[in-house]
């Protein structure tokens, strides 16, 4: 087996891969700097589109994989990642205070889920 780098990027706290095999790039998280990333393996090139909060997970939808679903501290949004704009989808009752989003994936029939941390 040969493991090789294939980006520079350097990130806090990198998680929630997801393989979009459509456009063959790896979106992920830079979870507490706010940053939801698009990595093109072949060129090394990683985009960003940074956002104010903590970001748990980045889904891409099936029918435009520039549409991604995304959560936002207490919130899940729809993110245009060619725009950067991102639309409230639905968020965390206020209390506890303390709740936010965490790791989610979507399920064989396209469900979201996702865990909320305390």
């Amino acid at each position: 087996m040969s493991i090789t780098a294939v980006s520079q990027r350097l990130s806090n706290l990198g998680e929630g891969p997801h393989w979009d095999v459509t456009t063959q790039k790896l979106y992920y998280i830079d979870a507490f700097v706010g940053d939801v990333c698009r990595l093109d393996p072949a060129t090394g090139v990683t985009e960003v589109v940074h956002l104010d909060g903590i970001t748990t997970f980045v889904i891409p939808f099936d029918s435009d994989s520039s549409k991604l679903l995304i959560t936002l501290t207490r919130q899940i949004r729809k993110l245009d990642f060619t725009t950067g704009q991102s639309e409230l989808l639905t968020e965390l009752p206020p209390e506890p205070s303390t709740a936010r989003f965490n790791d989610g994936k979507c399920d064989a029939k396209g469900r979201a889920w996702t865990g909320i941390y305390l």
